[in-house]
């Protein structure tokens, strides 16, 4: 938004003010980097959430018809309100839904209702139906998943995708036709964020590795990595064994695992934190660690990626064979290994222990090769995409 509002767009943002019963959390320091580029329209979905809760649990009818997403549904219609009034008073050129929550694309879809000729871009930061993550839900909530999907991308006049792999993914259940209206924007890192932080060349003979963001039990958790631990133990002198510090999952169970295989010492973990102050931990760094997704093939890009990239560090990325990820990470120098292997985890980090200095290098002359996710040219992607959204409806006019 930044980038837009310096290229002449005039934005204003509709956004739900954090809950303080959930893991949302308003960085308010981050915030204040961006204030004046776009006019926020908070909205406090609380007395909503307490008036359908009160509809909901009176009415059998309701909890029959009605998810038991209150919270969604409070959202949902505070925003679409708060939409059509914007949008009566501005006459705006196009609306741009972000997603997630998913919700966010059934506000797009009401508000494209009420308004057929606005052009509307709905963005996919990962997959939606497709994602491995929710392959476990009940069935009747995956088949109305399925359908808010679908109308999502037969309504939108443009629809982002944050690589190709997942837009391949998600639109090859649908008509080739859709297919047109898709475009293609990575995440991007603001460079401006840099003199925030103190990024300092290492000095200690031990390596410490840094993990920022959430952890998925199963599908994307740190188990085979402290498994690895136990074993490069056996492999590397004590004065040289790194440290690895895990920030931003509360789950006590590996913290649990990892005293119960004698490294409680040298891996940490701590509390979920905000956003900049993750980025200040991860500046701090010598290696940085990406916890892919665990399935072969995997199209996920997660935008830790792209932070990470900003700060020019060395990357150990546990990651399926031949997924995202390691696609971006491996040309620019970085290590990807299985993530499922720990004997092979242990032996990257041995590795990059011993040739720590030959990596970093590597890795330094090739930080060229990361302008393409420079939020400048991220935003000129976005920019062309939300103009051809403009045009195509305004050839269907």
């Amino acid at each position: 938004m930044k980038e837009l509002s310096r290229r002449g767009w005039l934005i204003d943002v509709i956004a739900k003010e954090a809950l303080l019963n959930n893991s949302e959390r308003r960085d308010d320091a981050f915030a204040t980097q961006y204030a004046g580029f776009y006019r926020l329209h908070p909205i406090d979905i609380r007395p909503a959430i307490a008036s359908e809760n009160r509809w909901w649990k009176r009415s059998g009818v309701l909890q029959r018809l009605l998810p038991a997403d209150v919270e969604g549904r409070a959202w949902t219609k505070l925003a679409y309100q708060r939409g059509r009034a914007l949008i009566d008073a501005n006459m705006p050129q196009a609306l741009v839904t972000f997603a997630q929550p998913w919700s966010d694309h059934l506000i797009g879809i009401s508000l494209k209702r009420r308004f057929p000729s606005l052009p509307w871009v709905a963005h996919f930061s990962d997959p939606w139906v497709d994602s491995p993550y929710v392959q476990d839900e009940d069935r009747g909530v995956l088949n109305r998943w399925r359908t808010q999907e679908r109308e999502t991308i037969r309504r939108a006049d443009g629809v982002l995708f944050v690589n190709q792999r997942t837009a391949q993914l998600v639109m090859s259940k649908y008509s080739a036709d859709w297919g047109q209206r898709v475009d293609v924007v990575p995440h991007g890192f603001d460079p401006d964020l840099l003199p925030l932080f103190q990024n300092c060349e290492a000095t200690s003979s031990r390596l410490k590795f840094v993990y920022t963001g959430s952890m998925f039990e199963g599908l994307r958790d740190p188990l085979m990595l402290l498994e690895a631990l136990a074993i490069l133990k056996q492999m590397i002198e004590p004065e040289l064994m790194p440290t690895f510090d895990f920030v931003g999952s509360g789950d006590a169970r590996y913290s649990i695992r990892a005293k119960e295989l004698g490294i409680d010492t040298i891996a940490r973990f701590g509390e979920p934190t905000p956003y900049l102050k993750a980025l200040q931990i991860a500046s701090e760094a010598d290696v940085l660690i990406v916890i892919d997704t665990n399935a072969a093939g995997s199209v996920f890009f997660p935008s830790k990626v792209v932070d990470y990239l900003m700060f020019g560090k060395p990357i150990l990325a546990l990651t399926a064979h031949g997924g995202q990820t390691a696609d971006i990470l491996a040309p620019l120098g970085h290590v990807c290994v299985d993530g499922t292997d720990s004997a092979l985890i242990a032996a990257a980090i041995a590795k990059m222990v011993k040739d720590r200095s030959e990596i970093a290098a590597t890795v330094k002359s090739r930080r060229g090769l990361t302008d393409d996710y420079h939020i400048s040219n991220t935003t000129r992607l976005l920019e062309a995409a939300i103009f051809r959204a403009i045009e195509r409806r305004q050839s269907v006019a």
